[in-house]
């Protein structure tokens, strides 16, 4: 998931005092999470959409919809400002593109052009792996730059925060930014360059912007440079940040770029106003339903595409930030929504089978219902999780996620109870005790298996209290009782935490959470636990 948040109060001078309520309505169209808190709007997206990944491009769809006459689609036209791109500065990062933006100063918009910029670094650049964003301040007499590739040793930048001024090679070996990107370069070196006219460096590219380029809130005039390895990703954050600039309020235009394939800014203007066509029969298999012509043109305007009647059909203009539409049934699914989920009609569906429920299904109702009885509340956490605990715990799942589109989302849960501890975190302002429980699937060395955790959390969480929920329940499952073998258990009190054994079966592990890892989550009280292999139980069992 992808949380943008900012204050009430800047919304409502920004976008007008109606944005909040026509925020919470979009919400419902769209499909994402808008909340409040102590003046604060926080609004979580499902990663699909990341070309709504800030309030003023959130706020120019919103005014797209509810006017349905206003295309998405901007006019990128060529700039007279030139950039010349050297072969060899290619061979280390191979995509470069750029764009030029001028307007009014930058003002509140600074920060929040930064963020947005992380925010692409962090989804689609991959961390800055498969593109990264320069972002400067350049004046009115700048009129060309230079991508060039360079002895390490030979460059002098001082970095955009003025922390440091040396050569890129002590940058790149020496400076916290440096070793955190370094590995995205073959060596330290040569590195990539971006200069002026003058031969002032403006970037070192993934590393750090030039001091003397800094953006301000008296910018006016922004040089973006985009450059990395993966094509596609290149072209989808240039069209990203053109599109969020303009919604900005800022005229955006293409320098011309001397040294790329012919074919490449071509193919780059092609992708703006692509174009899908689909006919009526395609929206009826995949919506289930038929809608007349006016209400599904008026609901593509409200979606933000130029659409043009065709014989029993349509051909649709995609604006290039939607990155998300891959075919027909990406638009199509957008007519749903600018219809209104709620004006389907409603179409029984007869089932075709009779089913009878697994017997993993009845133990795991069985285990819930004792444990709902025993006045635990059930909850459910995402599969895939934060980095965050792995930082104090070694990870046993053995998956690697390659392209995750947030960090927050980054890592297959090799135990349930690494992602309970962030529902805890979010309630750990409620009454106490806290009891909760998880039935759910991990990876655990590669392979998937069924678990049951239950956690209370309390100003005295002791172990006897978690031992006692699990005789209960494994009690009605079967005479034989569990056998709590000492053992440290990754993440738990050394002494206070044990293996749970059955029929000589090892089923889990039991014990009170290591006080390192709560405060990693910012939980002050203590957390007893246990987490038991359902699969196993049910061996055990039968």
């Amino acid at each position: 998931m992808v949380v943008i948040r900012d204050n009430t109060e800047f919304l409502n001078r920004t976008f007008g005092n109606d944005f909040i309520p026509r925020l919470q309505r979009f919400a419902s169209v769209i499909g994402f999470s808008v909340e409040m808190d102590d003046g604060t709007v926080k609004v979580e997206f499902n990663p699909d959409r990341p070309d709504l990944y800030s309030f003023y491009s959130l706020n120019r769809s919103m005014e797209i919809f509810d006017s349905a006459s206003i295309s998405d689609t901007i006019d990128l036209q060529e700039s007279d400002f030139d950039v010349h791109i050297e072969k060899d500065a290619l061979s280390i990062r191979p995509y470069f593109l750029s764009l030029l933006a001028t307007g009014g100063a930058l003002g509140e918009k600074l920060p929040r052009i930064i963020e947005y910029q992380e925010r692409l670094h962090d989804t689609i650049g991959r961390e800055r792996q498969s593109a990264s964003i320069g972002i400067h301040s350049i004046s009115n007499s700048c009129t060309s730059v230079s991508y060039l590739l360079k002895d390490s040793q030979s460059v002098s930048i001082k970095t955009f925060d003025g922390d440091f001024d040396g050569t890129a090679f002590d940058l790149i070996s020496g400076h916290p930014l440096g070793k955190k990107y370094s590995s995205l370069l073959p060596s330290a070196d040569r590195v990539n360059v971006i200069e002026d006219a003058g031969g002032n460096v403006m970037s070192v590219p993934p590393i750090s912007n030039s001091f003397s380029t800094r953006l301000t809130e008296n910018s006016t005039r922004l040089f973006v440079d985009i450059e990395g390895t993966d094509r596609v990703a290149v072209f989808h954050v240039f069209f990203l940040m053109a599109y969020e600039l303009q919604a900005m309020g800022y005229s955006v235009s293409i320098p011309r770029h001397h040294g790329l394939e012919k074919k490449i800014i071509p193919e780059l203007m092609s992708e703006n106003g692509r174009e899908i066509k689909f006919s009526y029969d395609d929206i009826l298999n995949v919506l289930g339903f038929e809608s007349n012509e006016e209400s599904i043109s008026d609901s593509l305007r409200k979606m933000g595409y130029v659409a043009t009647p065709s014989y029993n059909g349509y051909v649709v203009t995609i604006p290039g930030n939607r990155i998300d539409v891959m075919g027909a049934v990406d638009v199509i699914e957008d007519v749903a929504k600018g219809l209104g989920y709620d004006q389907i009609p409603f179409t029984p569906i007869m089932p075709q089978t009779h089913g009878i429920a697994h017997q993993d299904d009845d133990v795991i109702e069985t285990a819930s219902q004792l444990l709902i009885g025993s006045g635990y509340q059930e909850v459910k956490s995402f599969v895939v999780g934060s980095q965050l605990p792995f930082s104090f715990l070694a990870y046993r799942g053995d998956v690697t996620l390659f392209n995750p589109k947030s960090s927050d989302f980054s890592v297959v849960r090799d135990r349930l109870y690494v992602n309970m501890l962030e529902i805890i975190k979010q309630n750990r302002r409620r009454a106490m005790p806290q009891k909760i429980f998880e039935i759910g699937d991990i990876i655990e060395y590669g392979n998937q298996k069924t678990h049951l955790c239950f956690m209370i959390h309390d100003t005295k969480a002791p172990f006897s209290a978690v031992k006692q929920v699990l005789e209960y329940l494994v009690g009605r499952f079967t005479p034989s009782r569990p056998v709590i073998n000492r053992n440290d258990e990754d993440g738990l009190v050394s002494g206070r935490c044990g293996s749970i054994y059955l029929d000589g079966r090892n089923i889990g592990f039991i014990g009170e959470m290591h006080p390192a890892l709560l405060e990693l989550f910012g939980i002050t009280d203590p957390i007893s636990l246990g987490e038991i292999d359902i699969s196993a139980l049910l061996q055990v069992s039968q």
